[in-house]
């Protein structure tokens, strides 16, 4: 397939992903920190090797089609979700990193279930429900996806899993909330602009690579119609404007103006579903429609799967890729941490 066209596919998957799988349902006081330099040294270093002790360690998934908890070893669960998150085609620094970002989401999906369980999931950590968690390929839809190309890209992924497991991101002992997207719109969102709880770890980045993704701009058209229907308590009419007031450090729409009522960047975004809130609007009386001019696809926070795959593409390795998008955030063996 055209790695244009999956790059666009997967840019929806990422769209999707509600950002409470990321966090669950807590709340968090902790305080974002500054970014320090945006220089990245390249790692060139493995871990050392060491006897792998969590070879036997099992996930449970609820699958929404039979309502059933499916248990699977760690090692293919991650296989399945690297496949459904990352297009395969990417470099396999890019692939180590998605793996690592995984492992650490399945971690903090369970400590979350195990300390404030979700009735529907009856005990799972996720469901294969990709519109509310990280998306999971089964092997069958791997090879509906993947096509002719599906054992080679497996291969490929597995070698990545191989390469990085049982390696998690820990931040004060505690598996972090390793959010990802698609493209930024040149730099990554604080997530304190995005969620009610901010974290140390995620904050606004410079990700210039992202602005030569095929897939970087978009453009969305709307009459006031299409407008009205979307902000129907906006008092939104044929003569109302739209306004973006202000901007957050990652330059996406913190403050919008829609007729008579100022919503979030991200709530524009969702209403008029949108790639990313990173947008300008312009108005043609010509053709009596609004322009969404957008940059980037999906929330913003954390690491940019295009800019992972640039800076792989530069020499730089999963490390340093994933120390550069999660800020303070270590690298460990999840059997190791806290010890």
């Amino acid at each position: 397939k055209d790695l244009f066209k999956i790059v666009l596919i997967f840019a929806a998957f990422v769209f999707v992903i509600p950002l409470v799988g990321f966090v669950g349902r807590e709340k968090s006081a902790a305080s974002p920190v500054q970014a320090t330099s945006e220089t990245v040294q390249t790692s060139i270093s493995e871990p050392e090797a060491e006897e792998n002790t969590s070879s036997d360690e099992i996930f449970t998934v609820f699958d929404i089609t039979s309502g059933k908890v499916m248990e699977m070893p760690m090692k293919d669960y991650l296989v399945g979700a690297v496949m459904a998150e990352m297009p395969a085609a990417y470099e396999p620094e890019a692939l180590k990193a998605q793996a690592v970002a995984a492992y650490t989401y399945a971690l903090r999906r369970e400590k979350l279930e195990s300390e404030n369980p979700t009735p529907e999931l009856i005990g799972a950590a996720i469901s294969n429900d990709s519109t509310k968690f990280q998306a999971f390929f089964t092997p069958e839809q791997g090879k509906a996806f993947y096509g002719t190309a599906y054992d080679e890209y497996r291969q490929k992924i597995e070698s990545a899993v191989d390469a990085v497991y049982p390696e998690a991101l820990f931040y004060e002992d505690e598996p972090i909330a390793a959010a990802f997207h698609s493209i930024s719109c040149g730099k990554t969102e604080d997530s304190a602009e995005v969620w009610e709880a901010s974290f140390p770890y995620l904050v606004s980045v410079n990700s210039e690579w992202d602005e030569e993704a095929p897939t970087f701009y978009s453009e969305n058209k709307f009459t006031a119609d299409e407008i009205k229907a979307a902000f129907s308590d906006s008092g939104f009419g044929k003569s109302s404007t739209i306004s973006v007031d202000s901007l957050t450090s990652g330059g996406y729409a913190k403050r919008v103006t829609v007729g008579d009522k100022t919503y979030s960047g991200q709530e524009v975004r969702t209403a008029l579903g949108l790639r990313s809130s990173s947008f300008t609007v312009s108005y043609s009386d010509t053709d009596k429609v609004f322009t969404f001019s957008v940059k980037g696809s999906g929330h913003g926070v954390g690491m940019s799967q295009y800019g992972a795959n640039a800076m792989a593409k530069l020499g730089f390795d999963y490390r340093a890729i994933l120390q550069y998008y999660y800020r303070g955030a270590g690298i460990e063996k999840a059997s190791q941490a806290g010890a």
